[in-house]
């Protein structure tokens, strides 16, 4: 007993259930001890141990309602999940923990897949929190793939209640109800799909892409998007499988080999793996067949960029201005590109910078990138200006506080510079920017 009190002391939960274990073999009437040692030997990761313990209480004792959600636990953590659940079952409706095994239930079947059985969850959910808006929304999503009629509903009441998602969940009814007037499930379970990914919601994406394809196998736009969308779950798994997606992909232009979503994806889809001259021949495809996208004009020249041929990426980037030139976002690939290969910065990067915040003055990534490029060409006041407009707009974005700072380190203001670069590690830890603030700080700051 003194050794489980010491380990406990410490937070040693694996030795103190051991001990506690040794204390039953001669008082094996003290059930308290071995519930005490299951527990703990959950929270120690031996789930193992708990359910030998808390099954060995079980022989003297009926186990409460929290033993026994420890007990489902521990199973569910040795991989027994029909027993976790068999055990959970137990705990009576009336116990007050309906809402910590619904809980466990909706992860559970979400890591199953058991989508409709999810939405059975988080509507039991709902009539024990009938105000809780993130179930409303959680609910209108997977409906929106399961039932699309039916999340409507739901997605009201988000719009409703909650202004941060109001945005969200508005835009999702409107998609709906545009796809419905087609009168074609396949379509309506891709543009519900597109939609999800836009939103980084890809497991939903996948679900709702699977199902265009079994509603429609000639649907070669639901092939392309089902590839791009097994990519973004494999990559969310922390997997590389250089196979994912490939063979939907070829599925959907087999179907239909000019289409231009099967050809930018299949692009896309080696560029991931590298082989960016087999990206450029999808490309260049695609581009063949409509040539007045500009969105694949600024693909070509992001892809022949990499290729080393940058007079003709800057001239793709050009095209692509002069289709949009009204907008700001093709103004500032071609700012960047200009920046990031010290390609007539003066003549061709400060111009579509300066572009791209007269068309939107108020985004301050496009003020960043114009505060950027004066900070390239030596101009620190301007520079300092407009970085600051850009930090007045979205304190939050992190570029600017770390471009800020070498304004400031050029303009010898190292406690400014410093400060600012602070700020842009807390805003962006383990990125690219945090890297540089790094390298900055080892240098000017040793």
């Amino acid at each position: 007993m003194v050794e489980a009190h010491l380990a406990l002391e410490i937070a040693a939960y694996a030795p103190a259930a051991s001990s506690l274990g040794r204390v039953v073999e001669f008082y094996p009437w003290r059930s308290d001890l071995l519930l005490m040692a299951g527990k703990l030997s959950l929270e120690a990761g031996n789930p193992k141990s708990a359910i030998r313990y808390l099954n060995q209480a079980a022989q003297s004792t009926p186990l409460s309602p929290d033993s026994l959600l420890a007990l489902g636990d521990a199973y569910l953590a040795s991989g027994n999940t029909q027993q976790a659940l068999r055990t959970w079952q137990q705990i009576p409706d009336t116990s007050g923990y309906s809402d910590a095994i619904l809980q466990r239930l909706l992860e559970l079947h979400r890591t199953e897949g058991s989508y409709t059985q999810v939405a059975e969850d988080l509507k039991s959910l709902l009539r024990l929190h009938p105000n809780e808006v993130g179930y409303y929304y959680q609910l209108g999503l997977l409906l929106a793939v399961l039932e699309p009629d039916a999340s409507l509903a739901y997605l009201s009441q988000v719009a409703q209640y909650d202004s941060e998602l109001a945005v969200k969940a508005n835009d999702l009814m409107k998609r709906i109800n545009t796809a419905r007037l087609y009168e074609e499930p396949a379509y309506t379970s891709v543009s519900t799909g597109r939609w999800m990914g836009s939103a980084d919601e890809w497991q939903l994406a996948l679900l709702a892409f699977r199902q265009a394809v079994e509603q429609r196998p000639d649907y070669a736009e639901a092939w392309a998007y089902l590839g791009e969308a097994l990519q973004q779950t494999d990559t969310s798994k922390g997997k590389s499988d250089s196979q994912t997606g490939l063979k939907e992909l070829k599925a959907a232009l087999e179907i239909d080999p000019g289409s231009i979503t099967g050809l930018v994806l299949m692009s896309i889809y080696w560029q991931r793996q590298g082989e960016d001259k087999a990206a450029l021949e999808y490309l260049n495809r695609a581009a063949s067949l409509e040539p007045d996208i500009p969105i694949l004009q600024a693909e070509l020249g992001h892809v022949t960029a990499k290729l080393g041929d940058l007079p003709a990426a800057q001239a793709y980037y050009q095209n692509a201005v002069a289709l949009a030139s009204t907008e700001p976002v093709y103004w500032s690939l071609l700012a960047e590109f200009s920046l990031d290969k010290q390609i007539q910065v003066h003549q061709v990067a400060l111009p579509a910078a300066r572009a791209a915040v007269l068309l939107a003055p108020q985004n301050p990534q496009y003020l960043d990138l114009l505060g950027k490029t004066l900070l390239a060409l030596g101009d620190l006041l301007n520079a300092e200006r407009f970085l600051r407009r850009a930090i007045s707009l979205d304190g939050s974005y992190a570029p600017s506080h770390l471009h800020l700072g070498i304004v400031y380190i050029n303009q010898g203001n190292n406690n400014l510079a410093q400060a600012e670069f602070e700020i842009a590690q807390q805003l962006a830890p383990d990125s690219q920017i945090a890297d540089q603030v790094d390298r900055l700080y080892s240098y000017f700051f040793p």
